[in-house]
This record gives structure tokens, C-alpha cells and sequence, in this order.
């Protein structure tokens, strides 16, 4: 048994920065991903548990889907970065 998380963010790249690369060190990737993070906001965050069905011989999945778009709290203002393209991979 196992559970899949994932997030879908604002965007995937800053403006000016370079792309993950194969070639990068664990260091340098986590550097890029780590700067697109703390710049995007998180829209929808899945949590996906996986149970092995031993009659059926295959794994059962429950996915769930939480949208967590941060509001404003007692006048405090988040800003983030957003690219048109993701909003519209996630409105597809």
C-alpha cells in the first residue's frame, strides 16, 4: 500500500530562469525547483491512497482533490507568479 501526492502550482517556471536539465546535480535541480516553488502558488492538491486487492490481483485507487487557493487573512496579501499556460492546462 502507498499514497501519491501531487500539486498543481500557478506556473512551472520563473521568468529568467533556466530549466531543470538532466545533466543538473541533485543540488542545482533542487535550487531551480525550489525558486519556481516559493514563486507559484498552489491551486489543487491531490492525495491519491493505493490498496493491493489480493482477489482482485491489482492495486485500488482513492484519489481526492482539495482546492487550496489561499485567501486573504485579516489584511495580509500574498502575491505569486503566474503563467497563462498552466491555468490553462488545468482549466483543459
Amino acid at each position: 500500500n502507498f499514497v501519491a501526492i501531487d500539486t498543481e502550482l500557478t506556473g512551472l517556471q520563473v521568468p529568467g530562469q533556466k530549466r531543470t536539465d538532466f545533466v543538473d546535480s541533485l543540488q542545482v535541480r533542487y535550487e531551480k525547483l525550489k525558486v519556481s516553488a516559493q514563486s507559484h502558488a498552489i491551486l489543487q492538491l491531490g492525495v491519491c491512497p493505493f490498496r493491493w486487492d489480493a482477489d482482485k490481483s491489482k492495486y485500488m485507487a482513492m484519489p481526492f482533490n482539495f482546492f487550496v487557493f489561499q485567501r486573504p487573512f485579516k489584511g495580509s496579501q500574498v502575491s505569486f507568479t503566474c503563467q497563462a499556460s498552466s491555468l490553462a492546462f488545468l482549466a483543459n
